[in-house]
């Protein structure tokens, strides 16, 4: 698998476009493209990458990813998806530069990162439905409505850093045979030179590279791997057994991955399972 420098498939004519990937896998190639994503998840669960952050996606989710922002969905299962993809300058040059586009000019520059809605979700899914049956302005008005809602959405960031350069694919070619085979093999002891091995790079190099394209070591990104497996077995079998959990996922120290748990998700495995149980 490779980052694709993918082209949306558009017309001349068109400002914005919506795309429909209902009843099939996402995706799966990791991939990047000049224009900015909203995705609705509106069926299906897996996982993501986006920037070097690692992520569980599920029914509900709504993001937005930046232009260039490296990403790709994956799930073994069929999933349904909606997206919207459009530029700053979709509307022209200057449409955006308006006072009254002050929090969207916001919300684009923190869509570099990568963005997941937290609030006004009903009202979304609502928006982008009414979106999807329209043409000519009342499809634009109902895009701007969608970007008014997010923008005052609850929101988190899913990278840590904004990716601003555009790849080709020889050279992501490795970090995405990195995000395969750490998926495939996270439950066991994974040693340097194994992985290393996937990009045909030395140890020393391969340390060197992954730290700076991701800003963390690989097994900094292991770790977040195996916590994001965590959260999900728990939430998946509302498993509260999680020294059974750790251990299945790789760790074989458990005050370790509670430290490890807490520092990534600022609370405690127990925490997070109560939490998730209330809003459920």
């Amino acid at each position: 698998m490779k980052i694709v420098p993918f082209k949306i498939p558009k017309s001349d004519k068109a400002t914005i476009l919506f795309q429909d990937d209902r009843n099939k896998k996402p995706y799966a190639k990791l991939h990047q493209h000049a224009e900015l994503q909203i995705t609705w998840v509106e069926k299906g669960q897996g996982n993501m990458l986006v920037g070097d952050s690692f992520e569980s996606f599920k029914r509900g989710d709504v993001f937005l990813f930046g232009a260039h922002l490296p990403h790709v969905f994956k799930s073994e299962k069929k999933c349904s998806m909606v997206s919207i993809f459009f530029t700053e300058n979709s509307f022209g040059f200057d449409f955006f530069k308006l006072k009254e586009f002050r929090k969207i000019r916001s919300l684009f520059d923190l869509a570099q990162k990568g963005i997941r809605v937290k609030s006004n979700t009903g009202e979304l899914f609502s928006t982008m439905n009414i979106f999807e049956k329209s043409a000519g302005a009342s499809r634009i008005i109902q895009f701007l409505a969608i970007l008014k809602l997010v923008s005052e959405s609850r929101k988190g960031e899913l990278s840590v850093f904004a990716y601003n350069k555009q790849f080709n694919a020889n050279e992501a070619k490795r970090m995405s045979a990195v995000f395969d085979y750490t998926l495939k093999n996270y439950a066991k002891e994974i040693k340097l030179e194994e992985v290393a091995a996937q990009c045909m790079l030395s140890k020393n190099a391969f340390c060197k590279y992954f730290k700076q394209r991701t800003n963390k070591t690989f097994f900094q990104f292991l770790i977040e791997v195996r916590i994001e497996k965590v959260c999900e077995a728990m939430l998946k079998e509302n498993n509260s057994n999680m020294s059974e959990i750790a251990y299945a996922v790789g760790f074989n120290n458990l005050s370790n991955f509670n430290r490890q748990f807490k520092k990534i998700k600022l609370m405690t495995p127990r925490e997070f399972l109560a939490k998730a149980q209330s809003v459920s």
